[in-house]
This record gives structure tokens, sequence and C-alpha cells, in this order.
């Protein structure tokens, strides 16, 4: 066999040591993307398993009672949900089809309706369940959580009552029954069911809040501060505990205790605008005005059609006689939303603090016109002494003028009577 020559076998191993070292290249990027692909398949699996036990958490619903949610001492917006368990399924099981069906089958079958939202049938599940076991107490509480969220208040209080009867000692309940008096405007009521609640469960959150939230409405500012407190300590992590907390505390006038739990809450809930209000507010007690201003500016950043922090921040500024300001923040404020008399009547005293007679007296009529309850209050106004003794005024408020009548003077009702500038 012939040998090859010498340049021709350095030239095969050249190719060889290219080859080679290209291969290397595509072995270490099939690594890579192996690598990545599985991170990548194991992130998934994460979600999936998280997403999983979701929605067993949500269908493995326990026959015991669904927990009104806590009241939010804004909006009081109620998306009732039902603890999770271990002894429940979203649907009654085969058992149904050989009509042998049991009240804790009914009960957790109305359960997955009311986790659904479809409270209505769930009453009627729930109904099917007690009428089969009438001590069955679950039912009756859970029964009640349905119609309070069909904003059914008294039948839910007296399916609580039910409840409360077959067992005392019933914390879910105690709470729930709360809520709903607190719909129906019996404070009172609804403060000895949280206070139950409470005393049956010491670490029951939703309780803890809710007793805050009535002793605020109640005016009981420092007992509702011991009930917020006392909700921080079960969970720290809550935004809304930290926010309410300091509400209370500002309502016991200690702003600089109120703006430490406000800058808390914002740490949780940093676009919480409801926060950034109310630390405005500490913040004016204490005479930081400026502050309190870059506050409110801060929150109209994250959200520019926040009529409240508008509003805010003119009150802040009228506060500060800087009504030009004041006047500019109103108007942005009727940007969003047009129709309000209330700020009609804040420019009227605008104007009238800053001398400009027709100007106050044209927002004035708007806000009369649209609501004649500001007619007494346009007489017990400081603000409008500047234009108290003008005809038109008195025309406004409904009293004869006892004063020389200017000439040309008419009613702003009238159109083009009066700048609206």
């Amino acid at each position: 066999m012939s040998l090859l020559p010498a340049s021709a076998t350095i030239g095969i191993w050249l190719l060889l040591n290219k080859l080679e070292a290209r291969a290397n290249v595509y072995i270490d990027e099939m690594t890579k993307l192996k690598a990545d692909a599985v991170t990548q398949l194991q992130g998934l699996m994460e979600d999936a398993q998280s997403a999983i036990d979701g929605v067993r958490d949500r269908l493995e619903t326990s026959v015991d009672a669904p927990s009104v949610p806590e009241i939010d001492g804004g909006d009081l917006e109620h998306l009732a949900t039902i603890s999770a368990g271990t002894n429940g399924r979203a649907a009654i099981p085969s058992a149904e089809a050989s009509g042998v069906i049991s009240p804790e089958d009914y009960c957790r079958r109305a359960n997955a309706l009311f986790l659904s939202g479809n409270y209505e049938d769930a009453v009627d599940s729930y109904d099917r369940a007690v009428a089969l076991k009438p001590d069955y107490y679950q039912a009756w509480s859970n029964r009640g959580s349905a119609l309070f969220n069909l904003g059914q208040y008294e039948a839910s209080i007296a399916s609580f009552d039910r409840a409360l009867d077959l067992k005392t000692d019933y914390p879910e309940a105690w709470n729930n029954r709360g809520s709903s008096l607190i719909k129906l405007g019996d404070y009172d009521a609804a403060a000895f069911s949280f206070e139950r609640a409470t005393e049956l469960k010491a670490d029951h959150l939703e309780a803890w809040s809710n007793r805050g939230y009535v002793m605020m409405e109640l005016g009981r500012y420092k007992e509702a501060l011991l009930a917020y407190s006392q909700a921080v300590k079960l969970d720290p992590n809550s935004a809304q505990a930290w926010h309410e907390r300091g509400r209370a505390t500002l309502a016991v006038n200690r702003p600089e205790q109120a703006l430490q739990c406000f800058d808390k809450a914002i740490g949780i809930a940093p676009d919480d605008l409801n926060i950034w209000r109310d630390r405005a507010l500490a913040q004016e007690q204490l005479g930081r005005k400026n502050e309190a201003f870059e506050t409110l500016s801060h929150g109209l950043r994250l959200d520019p059609d926040a009529i409240d922090l508008w509003i805010a921040r003119a009150e802040l500024s009228r506060n500060r006689r800087r009504y030009i300001e004041a006047i500019e923040d109103y108007d942005r404020a009727l940007f969003v939303e047009g129709d309000r008399p209330d700020i009609w009547f804040s420019k009227a005293c605008c104007y009238a603090a800053s001398k400009e007679s027709k100007s106050a007296l044209f927002w004035l009529a708007r806000a009369i016109e649209a609501d004649p309850d500001y007619v007494s209050r346009a007489e017990d106004e400081p603000a409008l002494e500047f234009v108290a003794d003008d005809p038109t005024f008195a025309s406004l408020v409904g009293r004869e003028f006892d004063g020389e009548s200017d000439e040309g003077v008419e009613s702003p009702l009238s159109s083009g009577s009066l700048s609206s500038s």
C-alpha cells in the first residue's frame, strides 16, 4: 500500500482538527441548550404544580363555614371565599347516580357552586343539606355566606343565628354575622359579633380587622387601634393591616406614629394610592406641608386619573392659601369626572378667597343648581364672606338683599351672566 504524500497528510490532519474543534463547539452549544431546556422544564413543572395545588385547594373544599372576607375600610368589597380543607370535593360523587346522597354531599356541591359564584344554586344545595340534617351547623353558616353574597343580609343573619344556636362557639359564624350586620348599618351589634369571634379564636385575622373597622365607624378610635395592632401582629406583611393601623393612629392624634405605619404599608404595597393619600394627611398634620404635597404628587404620577388625589392636593394648596394652584388641581379633577358639585363649590370658595367675585358666584350657582343642599353650606361657609354682601349671592341662597343693588347684575343661573374662568 502506497503512502500518502507528507503535504496531503498534513492537510488531512488540519481538516480533522477543524472538524473536531467545530464538533466540540456544537457539543458545548447542545450541552448549554440542554441545560437551559432542563431549567425551563423544571420551572414549568413548578408552575404547573403550583397551579395544581391552587386548583386542589379550591376544589377540596371543606364542609365548614366559608369565610366572608374582612371589611375593607375603604371600598367594603366582599368577595367571599370558602376555607380550604381535606374532606370535601367540588361536586357530588358517584353516589348521586345511585340516588343515595348525604347531607355532606349536598354541602360539598354547594361549596363548589359557592366558589364558582353561583350563590343562588348554592343556597338551594345548602337547603337540601339542612333538610336532611337540621343540626348541620356548618351548612347553616355556609348558607348565610351565600345569602350575604346575594345581598340578602337579614336572611343571612338568620342563617348565621341558626348555626350559632347549634354551635355557639363557632368563630367563623360570629365573624360572618358581623359582616352582615355592617351591611345593615348595625355597628354596635356587629362589634359584639366580632368581639365574640376574637374571644373564641384569638388568631382570627379577619375578625380583628373587622373589629377595627367597626370601632372606627363608631368613633371608638383607641379600641380600633388595639384591634388593628393585633391584626398587624398576626400578619406583619399585610399592607392593609398596617394602613388601617395608621388610620386609627391618626384618629387618636398620633401623626408621627401613623406616618411610620403608612411607610410600612407602602413598603409592602407601593402602588396603593389610598396609602399615599393618608400618608400625606399625616405629613400635613405634622406641619410638613411641602412633603405632603410631594407625597400626593408621587401618587398622581402613579395614576394621573386618581381624582381623590387631585382633590386632596387641591385641598392642601387651599389650606396653604395657594388658591390658583388649588383651582388648577380642582380643574384636573373635573377633567377626570366633570359633574362634581362638591368641586364646583370648592372652586367657588377659592375664587372668593382670591377676591374674584364673578367666578366665585358662577361656580357657586352651578353647585346650588345641581344640589340645593349647598344653599345652607354657602351661608355657613367663611370662605364665601367676600361675596356674602353681593345681591347675586342673596338671590342664590334665597334671601332678600338689604343693600344697594348694582345695575346690570343678573342671576348667575342665566346664560352668559358670569365668567366661568
